[in-house]
């Protein structure tokens, strides 16, 4: 599995957990149905049961259907990014990670998008393999050095996270710069994290919209970076 390419790897997995879904369903609503069939209606003036389990199972129904429609979306969002894939995976409680060519790393958790890159010292991006970007957005690896949100820090830069906001169709968002908790000298590891977070309330993200805007993100990414390190102290940093 491990050797074939990421996108791939990731349509196989998404509809083979649809079909799994569907066949739950399909029990289900066939469980539902027999039920209903040797369950007579209820007498006049009886709890309405019987209309309740016909309510039951037509939610059920729109519920399997939005949900395959969801998936299948999904998947074709994903299209966008499939040549700038380097690696993918859907590490425990991160969602769907996707690292880019350009170093970014790209997560789908729930109803947040996540876009992280990593930087040496100097600010020069590191490009991670899947397993140093599970590795190096753990907890604690890093502690926070500056945020920006669409209401504060420098005009520019807030403008434009304003704007992408909008654009990717979130409803809040931030850009987080993370430093070294313990300052290294491994050029391997990076000294700098920056992340752009989007979130919104009910709907999960589409990926083709996100993708139409990573170029912007990256510059996004850049500006904060720059910005926090010309206020920054590393001047302990060789």
């Amino acid at each position: 599995m491990q050797s074939a390419e990421p996108f791939e790897r990731l349509e196989r997995y998404f509809t083979h957990r649809a079909r799994v879904v569907r066949w739950a369903f399909v029990i289900i609503i066939a469980a539902i149905v027999i039920v209903s069939v040797y369950w007579p209606p209820p007498a006049t003036g009886e709890p309405p049961s019987f209309a309740l389990r016909i309510v039951i199972l037509a939610a059920m129904i729109a519920f399997a259907v939005l949900l395959d429609n969801n998936t299948k979306r999904f998947i074709r969002g994903l299209r966008l990014l499939k040549t700038r894939l380097v690696d993918a995976g859907l590490p425990i409680g991160r969602g769907v990670m996707l690292v880019l060519n350009d170093g970014m790393v790209v997560s789908f958790v729930y109803n947040f998008v996540l876009c992280t890159t990593f930087h040496t010292a100097a600010g020069d991006v590191l490009n991670p393999s899947l397993k140093d970007a599970i590795n190096w957005t753990r907890p604690r690896l890093m502690k926070r050095a500056g945020i920006i949100r669409p209401n504060s820090g420098p005009t520019t830069i807030s403008a434009e996270l304003r704007a992408l906001q909008s654009r990717i169709g979130s409803t809040a968002s931030f850009c987080l710069v993370s430093r070294q908790r313990i300052p290294t000298k491994d050029s391997d590891t990076p000294f700098w994290m920056v992340t752009a977070s989007f979130s919104r309330v009910f709907t999960p993200f589409r990926p083709d919209r996100v993708a139409m805007e990573l170029a912007g993100i990256g510059a996004l990414l850049r500006q904060t970076l720059g910005f926090v390190m010309s206020t920054a102290d590393v001047s302990f940093v060789g």
